[in-house]
């Protein structure tokens, strides 16, 4: 735990957190860590629920922004560095996450009263319920089809989204 306090700054995260992005930020596709080997690079326990799990996500989020994805192995113990096809699989879930997150966001704002609201409440609630509706909208695996027909590699600009799907 010495070693994590004399490494290289990370602002914002603690000697835990910077002993496991240092540890996991060289990591290649198919590299395994164990929470055991976790546990000895930052001193705590990071499996799920542990008091080292929070400082482990810091450190797996951080590594994101430089392109290096973990992946928790379920019931296994361990996170797994992943690329591409896995990658994909991670995305993937994320999206039909979102898509669902929203779905469900949607359904619980259509069941407000817009009568029981004043009218400040209302006019967030019309702008609350539009946003979830257009993100569920266009996390749909029928929107992914239409943007791989299209082979769009990049996201639309607001006005070509709009029209795109005016056209749908």
């Amino acid at each position: 735990m010495e070693e994590a306090k004399i490494l290289e700054g990370h602002p914002g995260y603690g000697p835990q957190s910077r002993a496991l992005i240092q540890a996991l930020r060289d990591g290649k596709p198919g590299d395994v860590k164990t929470d055991i080997e976790l546990a000895s690079v930052c001193g705590r326990d990071t499996r799920v629920g542990g008091p080292g799990y929070g400082h482990l996500q810091s450190a797996i989020q951080f590594c994101e922004r430089d392109g290096v994805v973990w992946k928790r192995l379920v019931k296994q113990n361990a996170i797994r560095c992943v690329g591409g096809t896995d990658l994909m699989d991670v995305a993937r879930t994320d999206l039909k996450q979102i898509h669902r997150k929203c779905k469900r966001t949607t359904r619980r704002l259509g069941a407000v009263d817009p009568a029981e609201l004043s009218d400040d409440e209302r006019r967030k609630h019309g702008a609350m319920l539009a946003q979830s509706g257009t993100l569920a909208l266009f996390s749909r695996k029928e929107t992914q089809d239409q943007l791989e027909d299209e082979r769009a590699t990049q996201p639309l600009d607001q006005q070509k989204l709009l029209a795109w799907f005016q056209d749908s």
